[in-house]
């Protein structure tokens, strides 16, 4: 997983941290941006093994400050099928890994960008297989607190130079603060 900044951002990053498969970056601001890259184990390792990516991922999540700006991305190796909330998937059933990611976003009241965008099937795939076969396993998510601030989230063609069987997923997300009315008032 890439994480790339700008000069701003890497000004504003305030700490960064591993545990196993899982990098957390914090920037200051008000409110704090809390950045989340992750890579689960694949849908065919030990179920205990998923279990336990995705307590430590819930329990990182949950450690978080409830105002944070929270936006996890990664491989999930899951395949969410199209259900009410999954509007927008390349995929019409939901696997194990899947499974297991539907229950992580509803605990922990994300919602996944990747599935909230209306885009054609060519902007849904994320991976390709061995066998030239496509399918969607990485996702973007934000808590649902700051949903009105992402404003798209699609795949695009991955650069030659990088070789990789995914492709770069990008979100656009634009903070916007309303101001106090009271306080507009007062100052009249």
């Amino acid at each position: 997983m890439w994480l790339l900044l700008s000069p701003k951002a890497k000004a504003a990053l305030s700490n960064i941290e591993k545990i196993n498969r899982i990098i957390v970056a914090s920037f200051a601001g008000n409110p704090i941006a809390t950045v989340i890259s992750c890579y689960s184990p694949t849908n065919v390792s030990d179920e205990e093994d998923v279990t336990n990516f995705y307590r430590e991922l819930s329990n990182l999540n949950r450690s978080l400050p409830k105002h944070n700006i929270v936006i996890i991305a990664g491989d999930f190796n899951a395949h969410l099928g199209s259900q009410e909330h999954n509007k927008f998937t390349s995929h019409e059933t939901t696997n194990r890994n899947g499974g297991h990611l539907e229950d992580f976003i509803s605990e922990n009241k994300l919602q996944c960008l990747n599935t909230k965008f209306q885009k054609k099937k060519g902007k849904l795939w994320t991976h390709t297989h061995p066998n030239g076969s496509k399918s969607q396993i990485d996702f973007i998510m934000i808590n649902k607190k700051w949903i009105n601030s992402a404003h798209n989230c699609e795949a695009y063609n991955t650069f030659e130079a990088v070789y990789s069987d995914h492709r770069i997923i990008t979100a656009t997300i634009k903070i916007s603060f309303r101001a106090n009315k009271k306080l507009n008032k007062q100052s009249k």
